[in-house]
C-alpha cells in the first residue's frame, strides 16, 4: 500500500491575527484528509503563550505544526510597509526545510468550507497557480483576469526555486520605494499573466456570495476569501443565501475556544 503524501499549508500572521488563525487551522483539519504538515510564519510580536497554544491546538486536532519567526532580507522599506509581515509568505525557501513538491499558502481571511484536497494533486508547470478574482469589484479592473490573488497561491517549489523567484521579490521589495505596496502586486510584478489559473472555486470572495452567480456555484465552492474591511471575525453582512459561512466560522471559533479552555 503506498503512503499518501503528506499535504503541507504556509499561513503568515503577526500577533493580531493569532485568534483568527487558530479557527483556520479548525476549518484546514475539517476539509483536508491525511496527514497536514502547518508552517505558520509569524512576527517577532507574537510570544511564547501564543505559541504554546497554536502548538496544543494543532496537536488535540491532528496537525503537525512548525512556527518559525520571520526574517527581514529588506532595508528601511519594510518597516514602513502597510503589512509587511504579507512579505513572508514568499520566503518560504529561506525558512522551510524538505520543501514538499506543493505548498498551499492561504491568507489568514479565508474560511474552508468544503473539501481542497485536490489542489495538493494537479499538476503545472508554472512557478504558482491562483486564481483572478471575478467578482463585481475586480470586474472594474482592466486586466482583472491577468491578475493573481494572493489570497489561495500553490507554489510550485521546484519551479519556484529554479528561476529563482525569492531573490527577485527581495530585489523588488528591497528597491521599491513605496510604502502602499501589497503582496498582491508584488506576486504579480514578478509572474504578471504566467501563472496557472484555478477553478474560481478555490477562492471565492465573500463579495461574491452576494451576486445571483453564487447560487449556481454556491454548493461547489471550497474557499471563501473575505476581503477587504468584512471580516468573518466581525460584525458582516450576510444573506439567507451565505449566513451559514458566517456560522460555520463562528462554529469553529467557539470549538476553538472549548479546546483551549478545557486544558487550563
Amino acid at each position: 500500500m503506498v503512503e499518501e503524501e503528506e499535504k503541507t499549508v504556509l499561513l503568515v500572521f503577526d500577533e493580531k491575527l493569532t485568534e483568527q488563525s487558530k479557527v483556520l487551522l479548525k476549518g484546514i483539519r475539517e476539509c483536508l484528509t491525511g496527514q497536514v504538515l502547518i508552517y505558520c510564519i509569524v512576527s517577532a510580536n507574537v510570544d511564547d503563550r501564543q505559541k504554546a497554544e497554536l502548538l496544543k491546538l494543532a496537536k488535540i486536532i491532528d496537525l503537525r505544526l512548525n512556527i518559525v519567526e520571520e526574517i527581514s532580507p529588506w532595508g528601511e522599506f519594510a518597516s514602513q510597509a502597510r503589512s509587511p509581515i504579507a512579505y513572508q509568505k514568499f520566503l518560504w525557501e529561506l525558512l522551510i526545510h524538505n520543501l514538499p513538491g506543493k505548498l498551499l499558502y492561504l491568507d489568514i481571511d479565508i474560511v474552508p468550507m468544503r473539501n481542497f484536497d485536490e489542489l495538493f494533486g494537479f499538476e503545472f508547470r508554472e512557478a504558482f497557480a491562483a486564481v483572478a478574482l471575478d467578482d463585481r469589484i475586480s470586474r472594474k479592473f482592466r486586466r482583472w483576469n491577468k491578475t493573481a490573488n494572493g489570497g489561495v497561491v500553490v507554489f510550485n517549489t521546484k519551479i519556484w526555486l529554479i528561476e529563482d523567484l525569492t531573490e527577485i521579490v527581495i530585489k523588488f521589495i528591497d528597491s521599491s520605494t513605496k510604502s502602499s505596496l501589497y503582496a498582491d502586486l508584488v506576486l504579480n510584478k514578478i509572474y504578471y499573466d504566467r501563472w496557472n489559473k484555478l477553478n474560481s472555486k478555490y477562492n471565492c470572495t465573500y463579495a461574491k456570495t452576494f451576486q445571483f452567480s453564487y447560487l449556481r456555484m454556491r454548493h461547489s465552492i471550497s474557499l471563501v476569501h473575505f476581503m477587504g474591511p468584512r471580516k468573518p471575525w466581525k460584525t458582516s453582512l450576510a444573506t439567507p443565501f451565505n449566513s451559514h459561512i458566517i456560522k460555520t466560522f463562528k462554529r469553529r471559533q467557539g470549538e476553538v475556544a472549548e479546546i483551549l479552555n478545557s486544558l487550563k
